[in-house]
């Protein structure tokens, strides 16, 4: 039987070189979905040619390798925003639609 858990492989954690990652990256090759996300630091996050295969790359501000992962998975879970995050935008959101409010600076 196949565990239905998610499942990730810290590759900058393991003893290979810059170019032996890159090779893994190859060999997985890219699928149809990809994003960036702009926060702290730029984070690639794209489906390899298999899908729920995930390649997630973070870098910092200096735009040097922070991490790099590959997460099997059906979706990674970086590129959703946290319940309380959604919780307070609905809230803002609300409070900004009402007839007469003002917009909030």
């Amino acid at each position: 039987m196949q565990s239905r858990e998610p499942a990730s492989i810290e590759l900058t954690a393991m003893p290979l070189t810059r170019r032996d990652r890159d090779a893994i990256e190859t060999r997985l090759g890219r699928g149809e979905v990809a994003t960036t996300i702009d926060a702290s630091g730029r984070t690639e996050v794209w489906e390899t040619a298999y899908a729920g295969v995930w390649f997630v790359r973070c870098l910092g501000l200096d735009d040097r390798i922070a991490t790099e992962t590959i997460e099997i998975c059906a979706a990674p879970e970086i590129p959703f925003n946290h319940p309380d995050d959604r919780r307070a935008a609905a809230t803002r959101l609300a409070e900004e639609l009402h007839i007469g409010a003002a917009p909030a600076a």
